[in-house]
């Protein structure tokens, strides 16, 4: 059974897979340097009896290096060589959002489609995509960076270093830092720690907590028409975190989606919530090794 380690912005999640399901699992804190992340992923990977390890990374990856990943200090790493020259089994490294769509497409909700995007919300905002079953990178391994797509001019600045990318508005953490802005400068609310499950909690009665989650249904699904108009997929599949609320925000992100998506394209793209859930990562990656 391979071994899937999902790297994320806050967490690292791992665990063995068979066939699309875990047989155990485990989570830790993401350490704040890229030293430390080497040595806990050294760490997990020769303690498993196995021989064969996915990793998801949050970022841009081609051929076992991270090119570049805003909320995490690996770029610049060849993290596949860096980790089989220090445990000698055999790793694979891949985009997170990547390694996701991966699991759906062979386990989960958009198994038997061809032409998919996959979306994630979590610390970040990430994508992926397939066209005619394979996932596609791009010419330099930046393919699908959906959460850096500029919506807004001189927005709040995002970790790649630009300005109004929907990762820095409209990721739940995104969401939760401007609220507490909102919040320092005096606006009503009764929350007294910020956070998504209280603005979803919230949104109908507390001033703070509706304006944020309009802010976050309004630019997901402006954002998700945008893809939805450029790619034509069979289905959008979305998954990490942000799908534990899914049932309270979706129709209303739906509804945004449906003002800006071609008419063409009205009623004919179906929003799957990930059959995995925030499990994706895990048998994702764990895909990579099979």
């Amino acid at each position: 059974m391979p071994l899937g380690i999902d790297v994320g912005g806050t967490k690292i999640a791992y665990g063995e897979v068979e066939n699309g399901k875990i047989i155990w699992k485990r989570q830790m804190p993401t350490p704040q340097t890229a030293e430390d992340i080497i040595d806990v992923l050294v760490d997990l990977i020769e303690n498993y009896t196995g021989d064969s390890v996915g990793i998801g990374i949050p970022g841009q990856v081609k051929d076992g290096v991270v090119l570049f990943t805003p909320n995490i200090p690996l770029t610049g790493i060849n993290l596949a060589h860096t980790l089989h020259s220090k445990t000698g089994k055999h790793i694979y490294v891949e985009n997170d959002a990547n390694a996701f769509l991966i699991a759906e497409a062979r386990w989960g909700v958009a198994k038997g489609y061809k032409h998919i995007i996959g979306i994630t919300l979590g610390t970040g905002i990430g994508g992926a995509i397939m066209l005619n079953g394979q996932i596609w990178q791009g010419a330099h391994g930046a393919g699908a960076e959906f959460g850096h797509m500029a919506v807004m001019e001189d927005g709040p600045m995002c970790g790649c270093g630009s300005r109004g990318c929907i990762e820095a508005i409209a990721s739940p953490r995104s969401i939760e830092k401007w609220a507490e802005v909102e919040k320092h400068n005096g606006m009503p609310t009764a929350m007294e720690r910020i956070s998504m499950v209280d603005i979803m909690k919230l949104k109908d009665t507390d001033t703070l907590a509706k304006i944020a989650y309009e802010r976050f249904v309004r630019y997901i699904g402006m954002a998700v028409a945008n893809l939805a108009n450029l790619f034509d997929p069979e289905v959008i599949v979305f998954g990490g975190s942000g799908v534990l609320s899914w049932d309270t925000w979706q129709k209303d992100a739906y509804a945004i989606y449906n003002r800006r998506v071609l008419p063409s394209l009205k009623g004919k793209i179906p929003w799957l919530k990930a059959h995995f859930s925030n499990n994706a990562g895990i048998i994702g990656a764990a895909a990579l090794a099979i």
